[in-house]
């Protein structure tokens, strides 16, 4: 397997966020889409293929990726996220929605509009990590490796969760790789 680029890591990096979103799994129907796929995927088995380092060009997803966008359009996600607003924590539920809209986009190769909805994230929980790491995959993707490594540090600072400091690191690292100076 040829080694990624970096935009292409940063891509593979910003599915993998879409798949550990068990919100976003369900909303777009992603593991039916990747049993219809040819290749017949399924949404752990991607995973594990991205770990692996295969990029979601490798895996041929492109089309798939197609599919799940065109089943719901990202607007009518959005509307549906934001009935959901209506519980207790608004403020929570409108960071997560944020974010994954931002995922949404950033996969969709939407990342002006990603970058758009981070900063409404950055709004409502400015010291949260999640939205650092997002826009640290989104920069990666746009080829900003020092913009991009400064939102990743500072996400490894603000993130509680050890899984979540396994994601940003392994991101920073491919900074680094590809000599980001921040």
């Amino acid at each position: 397997m040829p080694k990624m680029n970096n935009k292409e890591a940063f891509k593979a990096l910003l599915m993998r966020e879409l798949i550990l979103d068990p919100v976003l799994v369900e909303e777009f129907n992603l593991q039916e889409v990747l049993e219809d796929d040819e290749r017949d995927l399924s949404v752990s088995s991607v995973l594990s293929a991205l770990d692996r380092g295969e990029s979601v060009r490798d895996l041929g997803l492109e089309k798939s990726l197609k599919k799940v966008l065109k089943r719901k359009t990202l607007s009518a996600f959005s509307r549906d996220m934001a009935k959901k607003l209506e519980s207790a924590d608004k403020d929570t539920k409108a960071y997560e929605m944020y974010c994954q809209v931002a995922v949404c986009d950033g996969v969709a190769r939407a990342p002006a509009r990603a970058a758009k909805s981070l900063e409404e994230a950055a709004s409502i929980q400015g010291g949260w990590a999640r939205h650092h790491h997002l826009m640290g995959l989104i920069q990666g993707v746009r080829d900003n490796l020092d913009d991009a490594q400064q939102n990743l540090q500072t996400a490894m600072e603000n993130e509680p969760f050890y899984n979540g400091k396994v994601r940003v690191r392994q991101a920073l690292q491919y900074c680094e790789e590809a000599g980001a100076t921040a």
